[in-house]
């Protein structure tokens, strides 16, 4: 899988009732929670709120409302990042 990273330890993530996504007061996107909420059986309600990332967590975020990144799977540990992606020209 390959994801934006969008959040380090200490930031302040925050998803609102609107499905704001804010990282440290920073709006980052809009998105629609439903799409990915209904693909996995949940209310959107599970996937709203806010945290600060821990000390060994990251927050990944894709391109598209349709991505299943941490809005849904929540904050990743350093031990699961496999590496970096680098465009090819």
């Amino acid at each position: 899988m390959l994801k934006y990273l969008r959040g380090i330890p200490g930031d302040v993530v925050l998803i609102n009732k609107y499905d704001q996504i804010f990282i440290n007061g920073e709006a980052l996107s809009v998105g629609d929670l439903s799409y990915g909420a209904d693909k996995l059986g949940l209310d959107t309600t599970k996937f709203r709120g806010e945290r600060v990332l821990g000390p060994d967590e990251y927050w990944f975020f894709g391109t598209s409302y349709q991505s299943f990144d941490s809005r849904y799977w929540g904050a990743v540990n350093a031990e699961s990042i496999m590496g970096r992606a680098y465009p090819i020209m």
